[in-house]
């Protein structure tokens, strides 16, 4: 009886080396919808911010409002968008290239592969 309760104890446990992956894509959503409403939240603020000082300018113009839409889009969008394609692009490096490593090592090479 004893140890047919440590053979099911042994079965619902699980070890550190094991993936969930339905738990891990759960934990992976979550974390990224977390993550978007601090964005959105960061977002919402800046732009009633940027109403507030437009609203304060008294001789603001849709010139100036242009202009301004210009330069935001050349030097500060542009560069941000440049880092986030770059660290793409290397998390998608490191991912294809931790795969190639894995089916290597599946496959037990020995000292001289």
């Amino acid at each position: 009886m004893l140890t047919k309760k440590k053979a099911e104890s042994a079965a619902a446990t699980t070890t550190t080396t094991e993936i969930n992956p339905d738990k891990q894509q759960a934990d992976c959503e979550k974390l990224i919808r977390e993550r978007l409403e601090e964005f959105n939240l960061k977002i919402d603020l800046a732009e009633q911010e940027l109403i507030q000082k437009k609203n304060f300018l008294l001789e603001y113009t849709y010139e100036m409002d242009a202009s301004l839409e210009i330069y935001v889009q050349e030097y500060g969008i542009k560069p941000l968008e440049m880092k986030h394609k770059l660290k793409k692009a290397t998390t998608m490096y490191n991912y294809e290239n931790e795969i190639i490593e894995r089916k290597y090592l599946q496959e037990n090479p020995n000292q001289y592969q």
